[in-house]
């Protein structure tokens, strides 16, 4: 049970299978890509110093991090993919649990302040809203896009990911119910005017041609 058993053999694949086989139970596809990206990347500094694995050796990863640049948050989701890697390797016997525990230790950076964001102007948002061409079914679809993302607030892949059962009506009012999103957490956004003409829209122009199935408003 020491460090050489994360380190990838040659002509062997055992180390990059037990990798997946540690991702797999993780549900989110962007928190598993991020993941795979931090542990490959720390499995090379491994094979690289060859060093027994400690909590020194961990904060040398984490300054290599800075080093390259990396912002806080993109610093403290690797390290929680370390981690998690580690933990997980120590229950299947590869390494030390007592020294997993010690290396995982290494705490995370402190963000300070308040994140202020940049935020589109309502100009700015309705210019986006009227570049799609809506004389055409792709224009049109790309509307009914836009005014989800802006106006429901969705993230791309909670609105790639909907569908009619999703389009409710609760307490008179249309709703995009049951959204999974991040970490699977549902949620409910509810639809302005303009969405509802949008969809609608798209709708009735495209009707047959498959780009979208919402229901008429």
């Amino acid at each position: 049970m020491t460090s050489e058993a994360l380190i990838p053999r040659a002509g062997g694949n055992e180390i990059e299978t037990f990798i997946e086989r540690v991702l797999d139970g993780i549900q989110s596809a962007n928190t598993r890509r991020g993941y795979r990206r931090a542990i490959a990347a720390f499995v090379a500094f491994m094979a690289e110093r060859r060093e027994p694995l400690s909590k020194a050796l961990l904060n040398e990863f984490k300054a290599g991090l800075r080093a390259e640049g990396r912002g806080n948050a993109a610093i403290n989701q690797a390290l929680s993919a370390v981690r998690f890697f580690l933990r997980e390797a120590a229950t299947d016997g590869r390494l030390d649990p007592v020294e997993v525990e010690r290396a995982c230790k290494v705490a995370g950076v402190i963000s300070r302040g308040r994140r202020e964001g940049n935020w589109l102007t309502r100009e700015q948002a309705e210019k986006i809203l009227t570049a799609p061409d809506t004389t055409t079914a792709l224009g049109l679809r790309d509307r009914a896009i836009l005014a989800l993302l802006i106006g429901a607030g969705l993230r791309r892949a909670e609105c790639a990911a909907l569908t009619v059962e999703h389009l409710q009506q609760r307490e008179g009012r249309w709703c995009i119910v049951d959204i999974a999103g991040k970490r699977n957490k549902l949620g409910i956004s509810q639809q302005r005017n303009q969405k509802r003409h949008s969809l609608s829209m798209n709708r009735v122009t495209t009707k047959g041609i498959a780009l979208f199935s919402f229901p008429d408003f």
